[in-house]
């Protein structure tokens, strides 16, 4: 019913020319969010779409983003992950735990762009939670703007899923 619902109030914002300008942004499940960093214009449509939590994945602490989101209600989590180094596994395992707490949901989550850091981390709940194939994650992760420069990602997250199994 609440996907529904968040669907309805997407098409009314973008048939009422108020587009949801947040690149990058998607419904990954009833729960989860995916996409670019909020600006501030972001967090009202944030709250209407039934957010929660704010996971971020930058490097550095936004304090603005935090108080935004405070100042609209929404939990605020920060994660960092470097934009070129691969994560350490147990801070993807402390990710996805988040991702799938309850108590956090629903959940958007998102790096600077909402490509890489966030495609990762999707792509392994994809496949650890979901039961996606390697290959079907690894496919969305491209299809939102994951870079085929950052080659040692995909096998890290190979390794992870290997080590899940």
């Amino acid at each position: 019913m609440k996907s529904k619902v968040l669907v309805i109030f997407l098409a009314l914002t973008i048939f009422s020319g108020q587009i949801f300008a947040l690149p990058n942004f998607h419904q990954v499940n009833p729960s989860i969010f995916r996409g670019a960093r909020p600006e501030e214009k972001d967090f009202y449509l944030l709250v209407q779409a039934g957010i929660k939590t704010v996971l971020s994945l930058e490097t550095k602490l936004s304090t603005e983003e935090r108080a935004l989101a405070e100042k609209h209600g929404l939990i605020y989590i920060w994660i960092p992950l470097h934009p070129l180094f691969t994560p350490e596994k147990k801070t993807v395992d402390e990710i996805i735990a988040i991702l799938r707490n309850p108590v956090y949901q629903p959940v958007f989550i998102h790096c600077r762009k909402g490509k890489d850091r966030t495609g990762l981390v999707i792509a392994a709940y994809r496949i650890t939670v979901d039961g996606w194939t390697f290959e079907d994650a690894y496919q969305e992760m491209k299809k939102y703007g994951f870079s085929r420069y950052l080659f040692w990602w995909k096998n890290f997250l190979l390794n992870y899923l290997k080590e899940k199994k």
